[in-house]
């Protein structure tokens, strides 16, 4: 009977003891890391931290090209992109930028404010600009190509057809020359039976399938279909060349950077047909 007494005696003197040291760390441990206890803690207006996050998120985007039109970007994915850069510290205030290749638009946050941008190889919103690091590859050349990707669609593509001021068929081999009685200028129906063609088909990116055709086959050009439009006293150029019979890709020759968009879709025949009737190398009308 006494054993047991003395067993229990030394486990529970053991339980003090080891109590008392862990409090003793754990007060240690709280004054050398400078954790204040049994103080008040005041929490920040929660009114005015969801006002901050109302200003500072992004719900909607829109881009406004003046050839590719307007396009309206609400993918969370994209939004979120896009609310990562605008947290980055790195802003420079009221810098000039070079009109190089820009995509402009507007950016609505959720307080239902909105602001303009403009982005390149860097991005203004309002009086401010972001930069790429000089150390690492920041996130605005990727949301560049994400804004370009987005406004170059098939939807804008048909827009820009029918807004054209002038649309010319032509084969790979002839030069562009308006003048020319090779080049075949789409109007009317015939213009019209053009646009469906479009309308079947789909933008291809990060395509094995497509690497391998501009690799490994013959991916020259087989026809030309240039979109004319005025301004002023120039003329601008969008170019679409059809590949083959599956793909074909447009260029807009006004941008530094020819950004080249490739596209899925029946293209060859519809010039393959035009150029099999008797109406080739002449103006086809209403």
């Amino acid at each position: 009977m006494r054993n047991h007494l003395f067993i229990i005696g030394l486990v529970f003197c053991c339980i003090v003891f080891l109590l008392y040291g862990l409090i003793t760390y754990w007060d240690f441990v709280i004054a050398d890391f400078g954790i204040a206890v049994d103080k008040a803690v005041v929490i920040p207006d929660n009114h005015k931290v969801d006002e901050l996050i109302a200003k500072n998120t992004p719900v909607r985007v829109e881009i406004v090209d003046e050839r590719w039109g307007k396009t309206v970007i609400e993918d969370p994915v994209i939004l979120f992109n896009i609310w990562n850069l605008l947290r980055e510290p790195k802003t420079v205030p009221s810098k000039y930028l070079v009109n190089r290749n820009r995509i402009n638009g507007y950016i609505y946050f959720y307080d239902g404010s909105k602001q303009f941008f403009s982005i390149s190889d860097q991005f203004q919103l309002g009086d401010s600009v972001i930069e790429n690091s000089e150390t690492e590859e920041l996130d605005v050349n990727k949301l560049y190509r994400i804004l370009q990707y987005n406004l170059a669609s098939q939807q804008n593509l048909i827009k820009m057809v029918e807004t054209a001021d002038a649309v010319y068929l032509y084969k790979a081999n002839d030069f562009f020359d308006p003048e020319s009685d090779r080049m075949l200028k789409l109007t009317g129906k015939i213009k019209q039976q053009f646009l469906p063609y479009i309308a079947k088909s789909h933008k291809v990116v990060d395509s094995n399938e497509l690497n391998h055709f501009l690799l490994d086959g013959d991916s020259s050009p087989l026809f030309h279909i240039a979109l004319s439009f005025k301004e002023g006293d120039s003329v601008r150029l969008v170019i679409i060349s059809v590949l083959s019979d599956k793909y074909f890709n447009v260029m807009d020759m006004s941008y530094i950077d020819r950004n080249i968009i490739y596209f899925e879709g029946p293209l060859g025949d519809f010039c393959k047909e035009i150029f099999d009737t008797p109406f080739a190398m002449m103006e086809i009308g209403p």
